[in-house]
């Protein structure tokens, strides 16, 4: 889920309280917002390389240049690059 100030985000079923810097869940305890960051961007040989030499797992974004660590959902950004938020199957927001 996306918080209304674009910067952070909480799992699905929750709720972003911006103003206790938790999401909220009316079953289970609140966690911690997190925030997103900016993907990375790897040629492919590099990626290879990288995933060859350690246990590096990444997921390709739809702009086949970003990745972001497996476990989280690439979404793009307002500027058109891509951002990993740190969960996975996460909703994206729609305006980016």
């Amino acid at each position: 889920v996306c918080c209304a100030d674009h910067i952070h985000c909480c799992p699905t079923h929750y709720k972003c309280n911006l103003h206790e810097s938790k999401c909220d869940h009316p079953l289970f305890n609140s966690i911690p917002l997190l925030k997103k960051h900016k993907s990375i961007k790897l040629s492919k040989t590099i990626r290879k390389a990288l995933v060859e030499q350690t246990s590096l797992s990444t997921i390709q974004c739809s702009d086949k240049k970003s990745y972001c660590p497996e476990e989280t959902t690439c979404c793009q950004l307002g500027d058109g690059s891509y951002g990993c938020c740190p969960y996975p199957e996460a909703s994206c927001c729609s305006d980016k």
